[in-house]
């Protein structure tokens, strides 16, 4: 053989074998490739399904802020009905005409404390008609020259006691006992 020929088969034997390591090379980086491709996609399952957790989360949280916020609307709502319903009681109760008022007031002032000494405080405005009130009650208390702001009513003081027996305390002191039957009724 030939140094020619020796050359030319060893350059094809280097040739043949540079071609194997390309192909073996290729198919190595094409593995790569292919491995580095799928852990790319399974990042990305993973931060889509984090991405899916936290919206979900955070969807569910603005649903509940916005049912209690709707909740606290509606509440809000019908406690200013209720109130209305009490402002309307208290209306009526300054109409009461004047038989049913004194009625109403001298009930009030025979259910006082039995004490030696007190007096009665009138709201403005009614302050004859509570004189002729207690005149004609089963008590014998002062009615005082001073008078205070109210629709109806009067406030009572003695030595250790002072009740408020105005309209708006009286409804007032009530509106607690009555405001769950009121709801049921306004809102059942």
């Amino acid at each position: 053989m030939a140094l020619e020929d020796i050359t030319k088969t060893i350059t094809e034997e280097a040739q043949a074998e540079a071609k194997k390591i390309k192909s073996a090379g290729d198919k190595q980086v094409a593995e790569i490739v292919t491995e580095g491709k799928e852990k790319v996609k399974a990042e990305e399952v993973k931060i889509n399904q984090r991405i899916e957790k936290e919206v979900q989360k955070v969807m569910e949280r603005v649903k509940f802020q916005t049912n209690i916020a709707e909740r606290n609307q509606l509440v809000a709502a019908k406690q200013k009905i209720v109130g209305e319903v009490f402002a309307k009681v208290l209306e009526q109760m300054s109409g009461l005409d004047e038989n049913k008022y004194v009625e109403f007031v001298t009930g009030l002032v025979n259910g006082l404390p039995d004490v030696a000494e007190g007096e009665i405080v009138p709201v403005a405005g009614k302050e004859e008609l509570t004189k002729r009130i207690i005149d004609g009650s089963q008590k014998s208390f002062a009615v005082s020259a001073d008078s205070i702001p109210g629709v109806g009513g009067f406030i009572f003081r003695s030595e250790n006691i002072e009740i408020n027996n105005t309209f708006a305390a009286l409804l007032d002191e009530k509106k607690g006992d009555w405001e769950i039957e009121v709801s049921k009724i306004l809102f059942a």
